[in-house]
């Protein structure tokens, strides 16, 4: 896989964890995710957990998933948000 192409995947990724994404009713159970800002000021939070999810679908190591998502999150996420909503 292209490194191009896996920056795209998590950022698409980042986009479908972010803590909005969390049904209200899975915010009140005890232990249940919370958001997490993986990058730099200014970059959007995602579910803790969504790091982890992304480098056992994508066989990338723990330890690079949370800067790649946490660069994506800050930088292509908005990119990936408007081709997917065709602006």
């Amino acid at each position: 896989m292209s490194e191009c192409r896996l920056v795209e995947l998590a950022a698409h990724w980042a986009d479908l964890h972010h803590p909005a994404s969390q049904p209200p009713v899975e915010k009140r159970l005890p232990g249940a995710e919370q958001g997490r800002q993986l990058g730099g000021d200014g970059t959007p939070e995602v579910l803790e957990f969504a790091a982890a999810e992304f480098g056992a679908r994508t066989e990338i190591s723990l330890w690079f998933c949370p800067r790649l998502d946490g660069g994506c999150a800050g930088s292509a996420a908005p990119v990936a948000g408007a081709v997917a909503t065709g602006s």
